[in-house]
């Protein structure tokens, strides 16, 4: 039992049933008629598939550009090799593993795919687990449009005469992208797509009918004339994900270097205050201490604890714009209102805590265990 997908000049619909006896060949739901024969077959390039589909490419950028983040806020606060170095592989491994993930779909995925022209129509095969056939004839094609990148891989777009397609959401992947209204197929990541193009386009030259005056109609004019390339708008996806993804960034170095994470005005009353000295080994733990009493209150060990780090980070940076000393303490404060906050009372910079709750373990949880944290 097969399921395969026709295109004719009225419609699209699912067909399910056995429509040849014979072992279907590759690709193909099954055998040929007599009079039809294979122009192309292939499949897509699969990391370029990843890209498109998966965005694989921007994954990968925007994971390393958090590693790098991380390493310069550790070079900033006077780390050594080891410590920076330790500093990126939380990023780079939370990122090999969801890169990998999506790199192994797109491989698959680009496997399982096989495109195929004939002189007659354009099919593909396509699914990892279900395969899926979609079976599309010249008639029912009003233009194709094509999208190439340097290295010779694109796509095929396939504007059908009939806005009443398959859904959108059955052609994905092999859809043209953000055309929500009115579907197109299109085959993906192509290898040396430009002569597949003209391969396509001479069949379709050929197929289609000529009238007495041996001249094309305009129907046909429209699907076998130059095959222009895909408009700018199918790429504002990317632009979009680009821009969200610099926004990101920016934001979180403006408020990093500039010590913008302080809430607004503190407007409630201290409950304990406890005056801190906070220290850091070669290999990047702190230690903490209470200046009071000079006991130490807790260590925070490398590369754990990432609430308290960021809160001294801001404590720091917001030093260097009041031109303060780095090495001075700084103060945590219990509030009447229940907030926890590491300040520095001194340019009323205050870094809160306990914004995803109180713990129940680890060095925050040591810090609320000194007297007027219980509450």
């Amino acid at each position: 039992m097969t399921t395969a997908t026709h295109v004719d000049s009225e419609r699209i619909t699912e067909v399910e049933g056995d429509f040849y006896d014979a072992v279907p060949p590759r690709g193909l739901p099954g055998p040929l008629p007599a009079d039809e024969v294979i122009a192309w077959q292939g499949s897509p390039n699969w990391w370029q598939f990843g890209c498109q589909v998966y965005l694989i490419h921007w994954l990968t950028g925007y994971f390393v550009l958090i590693a790098a983040w991380s390493v310069f806020q550790s070079m900033q606060e006077g780390a050594s090799l080891g410590a920076m170095a330790l500093a990126a592989v939380p990023s780079l491994s939370f990122g090999l593993m969801v890169v990998g993930l999506f790199a192994l779909l797109a491989f698959f995925g680009a496997r399982a795919a096989i495109y195929t022209i004939t002189n007659k129509r354009v099919m593909l095969e396509v699914g990892i687990a279900l395969t899926k056939n979609i079976d599309i004839p010249y008639k029912a094609i009003r233009s194709v449009e094509l999208q190439s990148n340097s290295r010779g891989v694109g796509n095929l777009a396939f504007h059908l005469k009939k806005e009443r397609n398959l859904p959108y959401f059955v052609l994905w992947p092999f859809a043209r992208p953000w055309e929500f209204r009115d579907p197109q197929p299109m085959l993906r990541a192509i290898p040396d797509v430009n002569s597949v193009a003209e391969e396509l386009a001479e069949r379709l030259r050929a197929a289609l009918p000529l009238d007495k005056t041996d001249s094309m109609s305009e129907e046909t004019e429209e699907v076998a004339g130059p095959i222009p390339a895909l408009p700018v708008q199918d790429r504002v996806g990317l632009a979009a994900a680009a821009v969200i993804l610099c926004i990101t960034i920016g934001g979180a170095a403006y408020v990093s270097l500039t010590g913008a994470t302080k809430p607004g005005e503190i407007t409630g009353s201290p409950i304990s205050v406890y005056n801190l000295g906070v220290t850091a080994d070669s290999d990047d733990r702190l230690t903490i201490k209470n200046l009071a009493t000079m006991e130490t209150v807790t260590v925070v060990e490398p590369g754990r604890e990432g609430l308290i780090r960021g809160a001294l980070r801001g404590i720091a940076y917001a030093r260097k714009a009041y031109e303060r000393p780095a090495d001075a303490s700084v103060q945590l404060i219990f509030w009447d209102d229940g907030r926890l906050t590491l300040s520095d009372e001194s340019i009323g910079h205050h870094m809160p805590l306990d914004a995803f709750g109180r713990p129940d373990r680890g060095a925050l949880n040591d810090l609320l265990k000194l007297p007027g944290g219980a509450s």
